[in-house]
């Protein structure tokens, strides 16, 4: 916005708003309101100002328009080409240029910061670090930018901010993604691996996956009451070969059938009712009376509800699948 760029220029011609404001025959409190975008200078003073600024009419008058679609399309395709081309200092150096042309532009911003990643795999002589720098630099502008797309872009930089190893900011960045985001989870995953914090990301992928093949079986369970209700048996039959399978696949359950306990604690919660707590450690021999939850390793160490499974209930389980539903819903 103008206003910044006032602000900008006047530090760097080392002005104060006292002093512009004497130069311009108005008041300093006008000159505050200018670079706090509270108000604008008159047309008939942009010609002084530029002068006092030491910059142009062009220049200033450019932070008044906004690039159409077709312009940040060409813009954004002539920076990619130049990265194909082998010439990536030229790309950021007319990047910078547009983007000092336009700061308020957020589009902008993320336009050029896919151009970058779009080459990314290409060789030429710009280093990784100068890349993810840039990349930073530009989605965190548009976080600012286009406050509407926060989340997607929040997302992006989780993602960022784990290949530059700082996980403090990794983290704060995941924080601002609601959790109905589905694969949450998963990035915050990712994020662990690419720390190189190894132990702590095995453990977060198997809460993951046992959460995802949970609600993969109560789709299944769903998929199978509706075919039943058509009274389309044969695929009813086929929905319940998949549950069959798996819980194969994935050494989850033997003995009973733990769906039909879930679905009874389901709806103890959705009700505000007391759930019935049974420790799962008292279900994970599959050849006792009551087994229901195998010893599979692969999710020894998995979180269920927030609480270690050891120490978990069934409750705490299908409150995890509660969850997921809830923002596959919304």
């Amino acid at each position: 916005m103008i206003g910044n760029v006032i602000q900008e220029k006047r530090k760097a011609v080392g002005l104060t708003q006292a002093q512009l404001a004497e130069r311009l025959g108005v008041t300093a409190p006008a000159v505050n309101r200018w670079e706090k975008n509270l108000s604008y200078p008159d047309v008939a003073i942009l010609a002084p100002l530029a002068r006092a600024l030491k910059t142009d009419l062009n220049e200033l008058f450019s932070f008044y328009q906004s690039l159409s679609d077709t312009e940040r399309y060409l813009a954004k395709d002539r920076a990619r080409m130049l990265f194909i081309d082998g010439k990536a200092d030229e790309a950021y150096s007319y990047m910078s240029e547009m983007l000092r042309q336009n700061p308020a532009d957020g589009q902008l911003y993320l336009d050029f910061a896919e151009a970058i990643m779009s080459t990314s795999l290409i060789g030429d002589n710009s280093s990784h670090v100068e890349r993810l720098s840039r990349l930073i630099e530009y989605y965190e502008k548009a976080l600012e930018l286009l406050p509407e797309q926060a989340e997607d872009i929040s997302f992006t930089l989780v993602g960022l901010y784990g290949q530059r190893g700082d996980r403090a900011k990794a983290e704060n960045a995941l924080a601002q993604v609601p959790d109905r985001k589905n694969d949450k989870r998963l990035a915050h995953a990712e994020l662990l691996h690419e720390l190189g914090l190894e132990k702590e990301a095995e453990t977060e992928l198997r809460g993951y996956i046992l959460r995802k093949v949970v609600d993969l079986l109560s789709d299944l369970v769903l998929l199978e009451s509706v075919e039943r209700a058509l009274l389309q048996n044969d695929l009813a039959q086929i929905a319940h070969d998949k549950q069959e399978a798996v819980k194969e696949i994935f050494e989850l359950w033997g003995g009973v059938d733990i769906l039909s306990v879930l679905s009874s604690q389901s709806a103890h919660l959705a009700c505000g009712e007391e759930a019935v707590e049974i420790p799962l450690s008292k279900l994970l021999d599959p050849k006792s009376s009551d087994g229901y939850l195998s010893k599979s390793p692969l999710f020894k160490d998995a979180v269920i509800g927030g609480v270690p499974r050891q120490d978990a209930t069934t409750a705490d389980l299908m409150a995890d699948v509660i969850t997921a539903l809830k923002g596959i819903k919304e």
